[in-house]
């Protein structure tokens, strides 16, 4: 039930497709549209990172200041048991989410990445998400 995502990777970081649209009179505005840090790799305990993206945009007298600081924390290896499968050594990485405009938007949210494999289990504020099926 989730919406199609977007990725490319390197042997450095895996970036995701990043789309935030504001409400303008007339139409809505994307104000970011582009591939951000999600993962910095290797991936390894106790390593920190951060994704930043700044924008102004001007629409006659008015002027939109938009931003998104994304910072990360690899804080542990965990074994994560979800209907698909136990998953031993999944990093468990923190995420922190800040979007300023109009209002400022904080999120938070916990990932667990099992190798080879991808996001087996994503906590947030609203609830959990576990992966259900996996086939090689």
């Amino acid at each position: 039930d989730a919406l199609p995502e977007y990725y490319t990777s390197s042997p450095f970081a895996i970036h995701r497709l990043m789309v935030h649209t504001i409400s303008r009179p007339g139409a809505p505005d994307t104000v970011e549209f582009r591939f951000g840090l999600l993962y910095q790799l290797p991936l390894l305990v106790g390593n920190t990172y951060e994704d930043n993206y700044e924008t102004t945009r001007y629409y006659g007298a008015d002027t939109v200041h938009y931003s998104r600081r994304l910072s990360a924390r690899v804080t542990a290896l965990e074994t994560v048991t979800t209907p698909a499968g136990t998953y031993y050594d999944c990093y468990r990485i923190d995420f922190h989410e800040k979007i300023y405009h109009r209002d400022t938007i904080e999120t938070s949210w916990t990932e667990f990445l099992a190798p080879d494999i991808g996001v087996v289990r994503r906590q947030t504020a609203t609830g959990e998400e576990l992966l259900v099926q996996y086939q090689r």
